[in-house]
């Protein structure tokens, strides 16, 4: 078999579904944290809206492909928008016309997204770049409305988990690369945490605690920058612990232990100290909230059954 036989293969590999499942549940989730916070702040209109209606952004014609390109952002039509975000939240969440409901919620992130101008951040583009990649999922293919209305289906492709794996390890290695040469490395005195601590635009507390720590915020940046940049050793973990890999040296090496433990570990170390210290919004936990698309079908299985017991997957 060619290289080439392998790597097509290799995207054609078919898999329980259940790994959908939990990766659809818990982005919805938290997508609905993110549309109850916009339901609940008092400047959602100020954001959203029109200037003469309690906005600060003018309105440009935006893009054809925004929905205020064909429906000017009055206080209603935002209004609307948020409500149809919500709605769509929830379906997604319950997989109830699962693969509309998520091309919903693009659609409506993408025109939200470019009504906020400057005040736009990461985890707005994170949140545009995931929604794409879920309409392309067989998100509802268990344990959802739709797999109990049709009967779900007992395998599905491998490949859309992989884009997300492969786009979340993109989006740290990058992360961990533009980091080189700067106050990230030894040549910046590995002194980055300590300084995002004391920016006061993005930091929750007065960071005057940190000078105490400084050599903990030091090692902190220099375990956080290696850890990015090093994080595509987890994918090739993966690919090289799948029964179909072949064997050698390296299968024995690099894929003879299972990195997930140590490098999502980290991971979440890492967010829940951002969220602690920094404010960021809920990019947090929208990143935290693609970790699901690590498992494996069978512990997907197990987790499902023991929080929804067994009734609800709707496999026939």
């Amino acid at each position: 078999m060619t290289r080439w036989d392998r790597y097509v293969d290799f995207w054609r590999e078919r898999e329980d579904p259940d790994v959908y499942a939990v990766a659809r549940i818990v982005w919805g989730l938290v997508v609905l944290l993110n549309v109850g916070h916009q339901i609940a702040s008092p400047g959602v209109f100020e954001l959203y809206a029109l200037p003469a209606e309690g906005g600060v952004w003018p309105h440009h014609p935006p893009p054809w492909w925004s929905l205020f390109h064909w429906f000017e952002p009055t206080a209603l039509t935002v209004s609307v928008v948020i409500g149809a975000n919500l709605v769509a939240a929830i379906g997604l969440t319950a997989g109830a016309f699962t693969r509309f409901m998520a091309f919903a919620l693009m659609i409506i992130h993408m025109a939200l997204h470019q009504r906020l101008g400057i005040w736009a951040y990461g985890g707005d583009t994170l949140v545009g770049v995931f929604s794409f990649l879920m309409v392309l999922a067989p998100l509802g293919s268990s344990w959802s409305v739709d797999a109990l209305r049709s009967g779900g289906q007992e395998s599905v492709p491998s490949w859309p988990r992989r884009l997300v794996i492969a786009q979340l390890t993109l989006l740290y290695v990058k992360t961990g690369i533009v980091k080189i040469g700067s106050t990230w490395t030894l040549w910046g005195g590995y002194s980055a945490v300590y300084y995002v601590l004391n920016d006061q635009s993005f930091a929750r507390w007065n960071g005057a605690w940190s000078a105490s720590v400084y050599p903990l915020t030091q090692i902190a940046t220099w375990m956080v920058g290696w850890w990015e940049t090093l994080f595509f050793l987890l994918p090739w973990n993966q690919y090289l612990r799948r029964p179909a890999a072949s064997g050698g040296w390296l299968r024995s090496t690099l894929g003879r232990y299972d990195l997930r433990p140590l490098m999502l570990g980290v991971g979440a170390c890492l967010h829940l100290g951002l969220f602690l210290t920094l404010e960021l919004g809920l990019f947090s936990w929208l990143t935290l909230a693609l970790y699901p698309w690590f498992l494996r079908p069978d512990e997907a299985r197990r987790l499902l059954e023991r929080t929804l017991g067994t009734r609800w997957r709707g496999v026939r």
